[in-house]
């Protein structure tokens, strides 16, 4: 980060910042919002959960390979957030 701190570079450094914090937004708006939907969803629907692949072991992170899998209220709450998250950085709240 600290070569990218250059006067014509400032504007790219904040363009990554900006997309990290907006990555960590999603998953924590996400993980906040998801929750609350369950409670509101019929059970059926609730628990129902959708697989989409697995991920390859990330050395020092995971110890296997890791399924991923979401229910539908993590993909409500995700789509929910990530429309949120769009309007944030369009909207130059920030």
């Amino acid at each position: 980060m600290f070569v990218l701190k250059r006067p014509s570079c400032q504007d790219l450094v904040n363009k990554i910042l900006t997309g990290y914090f907006v990555l960590l937004g999603i998953f924590a708006l996400t993980a906040t919002i998801a929750p609350v939907l369950g409670l509101g969803t019929p059970k059926g629907l609730a628990h129902r959960t959708f697989y989409f692949g697995t991920l390859p072991t990330i050395p020092y992170i995971t110890d296997g390979p890791t399924r991923l899998e979401f229910s539908v209220p993590e993909m409500l709450s995700g789509m929910m957030s990530l429309a949120f998250c769009v309007w944030y950085v369009k909207a130059g709240v920030y």
